[in-house]
């Protein structure tokens, strides 16, 4: 693995610039409710309305995002035939051989997908169980890696997001008090995925009303926080400084694998060959 520590900086963001960032982030939350508002305002049937919000999210992490990244919706698969549920978001990379246009539903091979998303406009118990059930089975998806591919990152975040794939839920607002919400992400039982590992079902979760919560894992990854004992924070963090975006900005750019590859994903879909283990 190239680097086995969380990121380092030699000094901080200059006050300004990062206000300036924070700023044009702001600008674009507010478009996010104004879709909303939209939404209610011209549609009756919810479907409608979360259909909505569900294009400008699309549309919003496709600007922000790398080059190298695009946006679209549908279902993940592996080459063993496990497929996800239908996901609002699904951040795709230049690896992905298919691409449909970004809202119309697609099929998409996991390797080709660096991240998937699903969008409530409102947070509810219902809600909220319905974005870990989908957790669950987009757990069950195992990305296949050649042995000459090299993965970036250490072995904390590889068991998670390599070996499967980070996935957050975003709401514009929601009904249920931040405590709740850190309540029930905490009861909520962790997935064993096909390494054996026992991952959350949900990685991350912001909401628009100011909240965000992070799944800190074993506190061993790139994004670490410290527990009141001033030692490294695990499982569920909550994060009311108002920035949402942000943090979804910061935590995708941080939690998207980083591979190397040394041949097409397509090809283990198409051959029945051992492909064996990636180098790390």
């Amino acid at each position: 693995m190239a680097d086995t520590s969380p990121p380092r900086f030699d000094s901080q963001p200059d006050p300004d610039v990062r206000a300036r960032l924070a700023a044009a982030f702001a600008a674009e939350e507010a478009k996010l409710r104004a879709a909303l508002a939209s939404a209610r305002a011209d549609f009756d049937h919810k479907g409608i309305r979360g259909d909505v919000v569900e294009r400008a999210v699309r549309e919003f992490l496709e600007r922000h995002l790398p080059r190298k990244y695009s946006v679209g919706t549908g279902e993940a698969i592996d080459r063993l035939g496990h497929r996800s549920s239908q996901l609002d978001v699904l951040v795709l990379n230049d690896e992905q051989p298919f691409v449909q246009e970004r809202d119309t539903p697609g099929l998409y091979m996991i390797e080709g997908v660096s991240a998937v998303g699903e969008v409530k406009t409102r947070l509810d118990g219902a809600a909220l169980t319905d974005m870990l059930e989908k957790g669950a089975k987009l757990r069950a998806l195992r990305p296949t890696h050649a042995k000459d591919d090299i993965r970036f990152g250490n072995q904390s975040d590889s068991q998670r997001f390599v070996d499967s794939r980070p996935y957050f839920g975003l709401a514009l607002e929601s009904e249920l008090n931040p405590d709740t919400v850190l309540e029930r992400l905490n009861a909520a039982e962790d997935v064993v995925a096909w390494n054996g590992v026992a991952l959350p079902a949900l990685d991350a979760l912001f909401v628009l009303d100011g909240s965000t919560y992070f799944n800190a894992g074993d506190g061993l990854g790139a994004l670490r926080f410290l527990n009141a004992q001033g030692g490294p924070g695990m499982g569920w963090v909550a994060q009311p400084n108002g920035e949402t975006l942000v943090n979804l900005f910061v935590w995708l750019n941080t939690m998207m694998p980083r591979i190397q590859r040394s041949t097409s994903i397509a090809t283990p879909y198409l051959m029945n060959v051992n492909f064996g283990q990636a180098r790390s």
